[in-house]
């Protein structure tokens, strides 16, 4: 095992940031889950989406993610932010999710952004990115009908060079002047 000297633990790997899994109550379906980066219901079978949750076993310990569902008439829990591993939502009662927010915090969340893609019936496509996004359709009423989510670390960036100028240097002269 190799050490790593980041006071955070290591960095995670591609391998840990695909570990995020998304299981969504679909409409028609029941419980479906995918891996990040991969569509639920979607463009090519769009599908009422009636509830989420979200689970990343390999999550470092530095970040925390939250998330919340709303719907188009109040619910209990509705846009109460909850932990990875529990389900926002609801199943069997016909009530597609409306609105989603999801937001990363604690002293790791800087080195991550969040990648949304949302299909809202009768919407376009949106896609959004950042520490903490929240999503509708144009009214607010209009139900999710597909998501794909996507967590990208940020590399770090160190601040450019500044170019090195040519130092001026005096020949040195190998004898010494006499005076």
């Amino acid at each position: 095992a190799s050490q790593s000297a980041d006071p955070f633990g290591p960095d995670p790997g591609t391998a840990e940031l695909n570990d995020l899994k998304l299981l969504a109550h679909v409409a028609g379906l029941g419980d479906v889950t995918v891996g990040s980066n991969a569509w639920i219901a979607g463009p090519s079978a769009p599908a009422r989406i009636e509830g989420i949750r979200l689970d990343w076993p390999n999550k470092p310990q530095d970040l925390t993610l939250q998330y919340a569902v709303r719907f188009a008439r109040p619910q209990r829990g509705d846009n109460q932010l909850v932990p990875l591993g529990t389900f926002a939502g609801t199943r069997g009662r016909a009530l597609a999710i409306t609105g989603f927010s999801l937001e990363a915090s604690g002293p790791g969340a800087d080195r991550y952004a969040i990648s949304a893609e949302t299909i809202f019936l009768g919407a376009p496509a949106l896609r959004v990115t950042g520490n903490r996004i929240v999503v509708s359709g144009p009214s607010g009423r209009e139900p999710l009908v597909g998501l794909k989510l996507n967590l990208e670390e940020h590399r770090a960036q160190s601040a450019p060079l500044a170019p090195m100028q040519p130092r001026q240097t005096e020949p040195a002269n190998a004898f010494p002047r006499l005076e």
